[in-house]
């Protein structure tokens, strides 16, 4: 069970309580709940989706060796929950819970024989040797 908020009204002769749902935002800095999940939560709370490691250390009160240890294990997940943008900011890679590719996964699985799993091709040996063949 996630962390809850409670919310307490006091009217004549009654005190009503409702339980809450807290945001990504608040459950990331929440210490019950596993560093994993508060380094994913901190993440999507951000605007856009995307932060530096950095903001997600600021963000969680996580130590900055635990955050780059939850993020690659996020990143390595089939299918991953994080990815880096190919963007910077400072010195500190952009990483975002969009998969940037929009094809649900970013991991390459190639067929190890160069020829991107057209058998019997490779296209670019014969435009390379063309190439050759006329002089660059």
């Amino acid at each position: 069970m996630d962390p809850f908020g409670i919310r307490v009204e006091f009217e004549a002769g009654e005190v009503l309580v409702y339980k809450e749902e807290l945001s990504d935002g608040d459950l990331a800095g929440e210490e019950t709940v596993n560093a994993r999940e508060r380094v994913l939560k901190a993440v999507r709370a951000f605007e856009d989706e995307a932060g530096t490691k950095s903001d997600i250390v600021e963000a969680t009160g996580l130590a900055e060796g635990t955050v780059k240890k939850e993020l690659a294990a996020l990143k390595r997940e089939e299918p991953p929950r994080v990815w880096d943008t190919g963007r910077v900011e400072g010195r500190q890679a952009i990483i975002t819970t969009r998969d940037p590719s929009g094809s649900g996964s970013k991991i390459y699985r190639g067929t190890g024989t160069g020829t991107d799993g057209k058998a019997g091709t490779n296209e670019a040996t014969s435009e390379t040797s063309s190439l050759w063949e006329g002089g660059l």
